[in-house]
């Protein structure tokens, strides 16, 4: 069987990555809630406001849901190294 590698630092680095971009993403979702808020009150128009905060609830859920989403999958990859170091830390070397 050939030989299997990681780098776990790198793996476990990657949750950090997923953290920043989905702090990014999270700070969009709250731009976005901001918009909606301004369309709403500037509309001057009940169905324009409400197409608006629409509008903006909609992207405000979706960027949080992704962010959301990065966050869990840095915590699986920092999870995921560390079972890789337990695994080989465990293994009797010849």
């Amino acid at each position: 069987m050939p030989r299997f590698q990681l780098n776990t630092d790198e793996l476990a680095a990657g949750r950090g990555h997923h953290d920043t971009i989905a702090g990014t993403i999270g700070g969009a979702a709250g731009v976005m809630r901001a918009a909606g808020a301004s369309i709403t009150d500037a509309a001057g128009h009940d169905g324009a406001s409400a197409a608006g905060a629409d509008f903006a609830g909609a992207w405000e859920r979706e960027l949080a849901g992704r962010a959301d989403f990065l966050r869990r999958a840095g915590e699986n990859l920092a999870a995921a190294a560390e079972a890789y170091r337990e695994t080989d830390a465990g293994q009797i070397r010849t």
